[in-house]
C-alpha cells in the first residue's frame, strides 16, 4: 500500500486543477510532458473522484488508492483502521473475519476491512448515544 504525500508544488498544482475540474464538464484537454495534446471524455462520477483527490492533495493530505479486491497485510489493515496490529488481530479472531494465509503472512480482503470499519463506527456511535442517555438520566447534561 503506497500513500502519496504531496510536495508543496504538487499541492499548488492540485489546488488549481481541482478548481478547474469543479467548473464542470466531462471534456478534458490534456498536455502530456512530451508536448502532445489531446481531449478525452471522463464520466461525471470519475471526474468528481479526480476533483476530490486533487482537493485532498491541495490540503496536503496523503492519498492511498486501494482496489476493492486487494488483499491487505495485517499491518496495512491496522494502519487503515488506525489501530495497533495486535488489536486488529484480536478483532479479526473475535469477529471471525475471514483471513487468508499467503505464505507465512495473514491477508485480509479490503472489503472485509471496510465492513469491520463500519461495524466499529456503528459501535462507537451507539456507545456515545448510550453515554448521552446516561448523562440525561443522571441530570449531568
Amino acid at each position: 500500500m503506497q500513500t502519496l504525500i504531496p510536495t508543496d508544488d504538487e499541492r499548488e498544482s492540485a489546488g488549481s486543477s481541482s478548481r478547474l475540474l469543479g467548473r464542470g464538464g466531462a471534456e478534458l484537454h490534456v498536455r502530456v510532458p512530451d508536448e502532445q495534446e489531446f481531449d478525452f471524455r471522463v464520466p461525471e462520477r470519475i471526474l468528481q473522484m479526480f476533483q476530490h483527490i486533487l482537493f485532498q492533495l491541495s490540503q496536503g493530505k496523503g492519498i492511498t488508492i486501494i482496489p476493492n479486491e486487494a488483499l491487505l497485510t495485517t499491518q496495512d489493515a491496522a494502519d487503515l483502521l488506525q489501530v495497533s496490529r495486535p488489536f486488529l488481530i484480536k478483532l479479526l479472531y473475535q469477529r471471525n473475519v475471514p483471513i487468508q494465509k499467503v505464505g507465512n503472512r495473514r491477508k485480509i480482503s479490503f472489503e472485509e476491512i471496510k465492513k469491520l470499519k463500519e461495524a466499529l463506527r456503528a459501535e462507537s456511535r451507539n456507545a456515545i448515544k448510550d453515554l448521552v442517555q446516561q448523562d440525561q438520566e443522571l441530570g449531568l447534561e
